[in-house]
């Protein structure tokens, strides 16, 4: 669970690099013009902005999934230069059913916070130093900018690039450019941004990258996968981009992926205030990360304990008897906020809602 949270933070952090620059390679197919103005729109620095992102996937066929699942991300970034990690200062709620969680994720050079139910935690100015150095070692990559220094080429996704004309982005004018997005060639640049990403924040372990035999997988159920772009007419930088996507999963497979039959993905990013820096203003009486790391291993702890404290096969009652409900969870997590994570007593108390107190 350490290694989760702490790449989280590591990932979003990693969204201002997506949003400062954006350089590389040339895609493939479409109107010439268009393709032109995709390659300024993403070799164009941004080094600060508002940014909005909304994300909604829908699954049918899957057990418990009681979606849509929806995310909304908002604030502040601004680029801090190579071999640093970016300005951030994102609350986000994440959502499905009718509940939702709210987040923060506020990132300087020198630490990162995660803030929870009002509560902050701080991964620490050591360990962010450490994630500086690892991003300082590649002297090839901070010569470069943006994506390019993790192996990433928005352009090569577009094929088949078209205008769409004018269209109103947060208050400006831009041009729209549609295509069709190439899940192979994006599939491929995560991969490699995986790979270049530092080897760890706070001892989290590097995700690993998808297996060849995932990637074609993900290749097959995916139908009529779309991505708009929108350009400023000012100066040509990145306004918005948003990708559309449905996906099918054959009858013969979706055994082995819990029932999944089909579904549903899109994501939408808009960049508002584009140049005008807002300041990053770190959280106030900020806990170790460590603190809401133990917290989180009690949780898991207690909800995988009383997933097996079922009763004997034949004795009328099954494991459901005895696992926490979503609504144990919510008040569990409420009762750990009061509780605060050095009284001990308090959080003894709080972990006898999950064994049905």
């Amino acid at each position: 669970m350490r290694s989760r949270l702490t790449t989280l933070a590591l990932l979003l952090a990693g969204l201002a690099a997506v949003l400062a620059a954006c350089g590389g390679g040339g895609g493939g197919g479409g109107d010439p013009a268009a393709k032109d103005l995709l390659a300024t729109a993403f070799e164009k620095t941004i080094p600060s902005a508002d940014v909005t992102i909304d994300a909604r996937l829908d699954i049918k066929g899957l057990a418990g999934f009681h979606g849509p699942l929806v995310a909304h991300v908002s604030g502040p970034f601004h680029d801090n230069g190579p071999g640093k990690l970016p300005g951030l200062d994102l609350q986000a709620s994440i959502g499905s059913g009718g509940s939702s969680l709210p987040l923060g994720l506020t990132t300087t050079d020198k630490n990162v916070w995660l803030t929870l139910q009002g509560q902050s935690y701080e991964l620490g100015e050591a360990q962010v130093a450490r994630i500086n150095r690892q991003l300082r070692q590649d002297e090839r990559q901070r010569k470069q900018q943006g994506l390019a220094r993790l192996g990433i080429d928005p352009r090569s996704w577009i094929a088949n690039a078209r205008d769409e004309g004018d269209a109103t982005v947060a208050g400006e004018r831009t041009t729209h450019v549609s295509g069709a997005l190439d899940i192979g060639r994006m599939l491929d640049d995560l991969d490699s941004a995986l790979r270049k990403a530092p080897a760890s924040l706070g001892g989290a372990s590097r995700p690993q990258p998808l297996t060849d035999a995932q990637k074609r997988d993900i290749e097959r159920i995916v139908r009529d996968p779309r991505i708009d772009v929108y350009a400023a007419k000012s100066d040509h930088s990145l306004r918005r981009i948003s990708v559309d996507l449905d996906f099918e999963v054959p009858k013969d497979e979706r055994a082995r992926v819990n029932g999944i039959e089909s579904g549903s993905l899109s994501f939408d990013m808009e960049l508002a205030h584009v140049g005008s820096a807002r300041p990053i203003t770190p959280p106030r009486k900020a806990l170790p990360l460590s603190d809401l790391q133990s917290q989180i291993a009690a949780l898991s702890g207690a909800g995988s304990a009383g997933g097996e404290t079922g009763a004997a096969p034949g004795s009328g009652a099954g494991p459901s008897a005895s696992s926490p409900s979503a609504e144990d969870f919510r008040r569990y997590t409420d009762c750990l906020r009061k509780a605060g994570p050095s009284n001990a007593e308090a959080l003894a108390r709080c972990s006898q809602i999950l064994n049905g107190a």
